[in-house]
């Protein structure tokens, strides 16, 4: 068949069947199916009765087999070859194609290699990208099978094939090398679990029995306390409470166990502003609720939900000054009640707007007030965890409305339920 006729013979001929062939590599991304897929497609597309497919290591720059037919199995599991060695090392090395008739002695460039008896013809193509060669497509017609030897149009078609196949395995080890990584921080993010609550417990429990020893003396249980040494005890025991906050706030950071349970909404609002009763009083805010009477309830973990109240009622009264208001709502939406707490205070900018969740993060507004950018961060990935949504709007001189929703029925509101990172 002349050249002209045999590229003819690819683009018309085969052209279609290589397309479906292509779609069909696509569909996974995991490298072992993807290599298999590759040998089975070649060998259907060229007529082979056998084959392998070799995959070139990244860092040893050697190939070994991925995938064979009729090859045996400890040759398959044993075969390591250089880049150069043999056919498909020469191949790799040279980034050139070859098309073999005969025992591979009977090749010029390979007369002084031993190869097998039972092969007719060979098709030998490097599978790359771009200029890097990431295997070795070896497909075989066998002494025994009614195919003749293999023509230089097969061997256009499997070098078309090839390039395809580049593509696709180079997805499938990327998508490999992704959850590799992923798997690696899920199993760090769990030890790293673990530690934090076990040594937020471990500083927790002396920095209580300090509080408890302050609060004796303050109490007089050793007697009287001079003013001054009163005023100075009052600032530990207040930087005591912050500390216990603060650790408090990262042992919730770090909980990942949700135990859901039948929340009616008004006593859920009603619980955490009792939880902030003392601070409110002590500012003199005006708190208004409004909660329909007829809302449904919703499965959440009743603790971690009214921890999120709690953090945004203590973010608004932190922004509020001396008898202002703080409105805290709720309200039925489709399949999910939207909570609402809003404030009076100075706000932040729109730019801080954006950046309000993040682990730490302190508006320039807010760096005259006490708080370890905490809250607002724990509060989004509890709300996330149970599948709502949580969000902020302010300005600055106008006061800040943060709003979460949950579903009516939270996501795998089953009982207790342990969350993976990125869930």
């Amino acid at each position: 068949m002349a050249e002209g006729s045999e590229k003819h013979f690819v683009e018309t001929e085969k052209m279609p069947l290589l397309l479906e062939m292509t779609r069909k590599l696509y569909l996974s991304l995991n490298i072992d199916d993807v290599v298999k897929q590759v040998l089975i497609l070649a060998m259907q597309l060229v007529d082979a009765d056998g084959g392998s497919v070799m995959l070139v290591d990244r860092k040893s720059k050697k190939l070994s087999i991925g995938k064979a037919s009729r090859l045996d199995e400890r040759y398959v599991e044993e075969t390591v070859l250089r880049m150069g060695e043999r056919v498909a090392g020469w191949v790799a090395d040279q980034k050139i194609p070859v098309l073999l008739h005969g025992k591979l002695r009977d090749n010029p460039q390979f007369s002084a290699l031993e190869g097998r008896d039972d092969v007719r013809s060979s098709l030998c193509v490097p599978v790359k990208i771009s200029d890097t060669v990431v295997g070795v497509l070896n497909l075989n017609r066998m002494m025994d099978g009614d195919m003749p030897e293999f023509t230089q149009a097969d061997l256009r078609v499997a070098v078309t094939f090839a390039r395809y196949c580049a593509a696709a395995m180079q997805n499938a080890r990327l998508c490999e090398t992704l959850m590799n990584r992923n798997q690696q921080f899920t199993e760090q993010s769990r030890s790293l679990t673990v530690w934090l609550a076990e040594i937020c417990h471990e500083i927790t429990t002396p920095i209580t029995a300090i509080k408890n020893y302050v609060k004796n003396i303050l109490d007089g249980d050793l007697g009287e306390v001079p003013e001054k040494v009163r005023q100075r005890l009052e600032r530990v025991s207040q930087q005591v409470d912050k500390t216990v906050g603060f650790l408090e706030e990262l042992r919730s950071a770090s909980a990942r166990e949700l135990d859901f349970q039948e929340i009616n909404v008004a006593l859920l609002i009603s619980e955490a502003l009792r939880s902030v009763e003392v601070w409110t009083e002590e500012k003199k805010l005006e708190v208004e609720v409004d909660v329909p009477g007829d809302l449904p309830t919703i499965r959440a973990d009743n603790e971690k939900i009214e921890q999120v109240l709690v953090n945004l009622l203590r973010n608004a009264i932190k922004f509020s000054g001396e008898s202002d208001k703080i409105t805290v709502g709720a309200k039925a939406g489709e399949n999910e009640i939207q909570f609402s707490v809003v404030d009076c205070g100075h706000g932040v900018s729109a730019e801080a707007v954006e950046m309000i969740f993040e682990q730490f993060y302190r508006a320039e507004e807010s760096q005259d007030v006490p708080g370890q950018g905490l809250g607002l961060a724990i509060s989004k990935k509890i709300v996330e965890l149970h599948g709502g949504r949580i969000w902020a709007e302010s300005e600055v001189g106008r006061g800040s409305r943060f709003y979460f929703t949950l579903p009516v029925r939270a996501r795998g509101a089953q009982g207790t339920q342990k969350a993976e990172p990125g869930d």
